[in-house]
C-alpha cells in the first residue's frame, strides 16, 4: 500500500513525501527477499518502485523476475497507472506476452482435461 500512496502523493506534487514511502516501501521488498521470500509480490512492489521513478529497464526486470516467480496477472498489469508509463516500452510489452502465453496455455491445459466443464465438477442434475 505504500506504492500506491507514494502514487498518489506523487500526482498531487508531494514528491518528497512520495519518494519516501517509495524507498520504504523497496527497502522492505529487498529484505524481505533477502529473508528468503520467493513470491513474486516483493519483486512486482520493486517493479513499481521503478517505474515510479521512471526507471523502465529496472522495472523491467523486476518484473520479469515477478514472472519467473509465478506472476501472470498481466490484465492488472495493463491497468495499473503506475505502470502506465511503461505501456509503449517494448520490453514491458514482452513481459506482458509471455504472461498471456502462459495463461493461455494453463487454460489449454485446463480445458484439455475438462477441468472447465462446470457441468462435471457439480455433478449430475437432481432427479425430480
Amino acid at each position: 500500500m505504500r506504492l500506491r500512496y507514494a502514487y498518489a502523493l506523487q500526482r498531487r506534487g508531494e514528491s518528497t513525501r512520495s519518494k519516501v514511502l517509495a524507498a520504504e516501501a523497496e527497502r522492505y521488498a529487498r529484505e524481505r527477499i533477502a529473508a528468503g521470500d520467493d513470491t513474486p509480490v516483493q519483486r512486482l512492489e520493486l517493479a513499481a518502485g521503478a517505474a515510479l521513478r521512471g526507471d523502465a529497464v529496472t522495472s523491467t526486470d523486476w518484473l520479469e523476475r515477478a514472472f519467473e516467480a509465478g506472476y501472470r496477472d498481466y490484465g492488472l498489469l495493463m491497468r495499473d497507472p503506475i505502470f502506465r508509463p511503461l505501456a509503449n516500452d517494448a520490453r514491458f510489452g514482452r513481459v506482458l506476452d509471455r504472461m498471456r502465453r502462459d495463461v493461455e496455455a494453463q487454460r489449454e491445459r485446463a480445458r484439455t482435461r475438462g477441468l472447465l466443464e462446470l457441468k462435471s465438477l457439480i455433478g449430475p442434475e437432481p432427479q425430480s
